[in-house]
Order: C-alpha cells, then structure tokens, then sequence
C-alpha cells in the first residue's frame, strides 16, 4: 500500500463522517456508508480490516494531533469523526454483509 492510499482513505472516511450528527452513527449506518461510496476494494474482510486500520491508524494517536487541532475540526464535527470511529471500530464483517444483503452493489 502507498502513503498516499490512507491519506485518501481516512479523507473519504472523515467527509462522510461530518455528513451526519454524531448520533447517526452506528456499526449498520457505517457498513451502509462504506457500501454506498464503495470504500472497500473488494467486500471482504481483509478489505474492511484494512480499511478500519488505515482510518483507525491515521485518525488516533500523535500523528493525528496536528488533524484534531485543525479549525476545521468543529466540536460538532469532532463528535461526528469520533462516533464514525467508534461505529467503525466496532464493524464486524457479519454485521456489514448483514448490512448490504439486498443492496444493489457500489458502481464501480
């Protein structure tokens, strides 16, 4: 994987999460979301245990600091990233074929 792929994957990942409130985000609404904008290469569990550790990875600890001061990290958009993050953290690939049985695959 090149560097330049987790820069865009945590970017795509923050964008959709300030799209909604906090509140909204759940492991089901996260496996949608990741569906719906095709953010996995393939709909498998390596692909979404690598996307969760590229987004986990670039989102937590010190090399985010500079990210979480930005000011463009509202509190309100802070909480969205941070319920994104928990609802992420907390997909299984159960819950997310679970999630997109019956919907229509992402376009390519």
């Amino acid at each position: 994987m090149t560097d330049t792929v987790p820069v865009k994957t945590t970017t795509q990942f923050v964008l959709l999460s300030v799209k909604h409130d906090a509140a909204y985000w759940s492991p089901a609404t996260m496996a949608q979301a990741v569906h719906d904008l095709g953010l996995l290469e393939a709909p498998t569990e390596d692909a979404l245990a690598a996307f969760t550790d590229a987004v986990l990875h670039a989102l937590i600890g010190k090399a985010a600091e500079r990210f979480w001061a930005s000011d463009a990290v509202t509190p309100t958009r802070a909480a969205s990233i941070r319920a994104a993050c928990r609802a992420l953290h907390d997909l299984t690939f159960e819950v997310y074929e679970q999630t997109i049985a019956g919907t229509p695959p992402a376009p390519a």
